[in-house]
């Protein structure tokens, strides 16, 4: 299979499963992402439009980064990466809160694991794909806080229609409601587009094959 057509494929699944437990380290790792994002922010005493702009910037940025690295060698170390820093983060933040998430504490705890069998028998080719869901991640969670969300606020029937959004965390147009006389979702639908064209652009790059560490 192509690259450019597994990246397709991987991010239609995401965008469907996305609002199912089957998601949940993907969306905590996610919204992990905006949380610092929105703290710093808040630290620095940031208007919230402008946070939820650095959001949408820094949301589509490394997704852009994290697809050029795809294209590399270090793509079987990508979900280890991402799966051990989230990991850590949420031990962080139970040390702080004194409580454990027991659900949240396995979805990250499994992977880990998973991942690290995968990586003893060196299955490159399963590693990929595991890569791939943890980038599109972050341009399936900017796309359901950016235009489904808010299609969703249109009333009750619509958002049990759009389960996508069920675990959203991450809300960046309530900010810009109103702003200059536009309405939220047609905000949503400009920054939409940005999480979508970096996905569009690198699913339509062919990859160099070169020499890898695992086969």
């Amino acid at each position: 299979m192509r690259p450019e057509e597994r990246s397709g494929i991987v991010f239609i699944a995401m965008v469907f499963l996305w609002g199912t437990l089957a998601a949940e380290p993907f969306h905590i790792f996610a919204g992990y992402f905006y949380k610092g994002i929105y703290t710093a922010g808040n630290l620095i005493k940031l208007p919230p439009v402008v946070i939820s702009l650095v959001v949408v910037i820094l949301f589509t940025v490394c997704t852009v980064i994290l697809q050029k690295l795809s294209k590399t060698d270090a793509v079987p170390f990508i979900p280890g990466a991402i799966a051990v820093l989230t990991l850590i983060v949420f031990i962080q933040r139970t040390a702080d809160k004194l409580q454990v998430d027991v659900g949240r504490a396995a979805a990250l705890i499994i992977p880990v694991v998973i991942l690290a069998v995968l990586y003893v028998f060196r299955l490159r080719f399963i590693l990929t794909w595991i890569a791939e869901a943890y980038i599109f991640s972050l341009p399936v969670a900017l796309l359901t806080a950016t235009l489904f969300e808010p299609i969703a606020r249109l009333g009750d029937l619509v958002r049990k229609i759009l389960y996508i959004t069920k675990y959203n965390e991450i809300d960046v147009i309530t900010p810009f409601d109103g702003l200059a006389g536009i309405p939220g979702i047609a905000w949503g639908i400009v920054f939409s587009v940005l999480a979508v064209l970096p996905v569009l652009y690198f699913a339509t790059q062919k990859k160099k094959e070169t020499s890898v560490w695992i086969r």
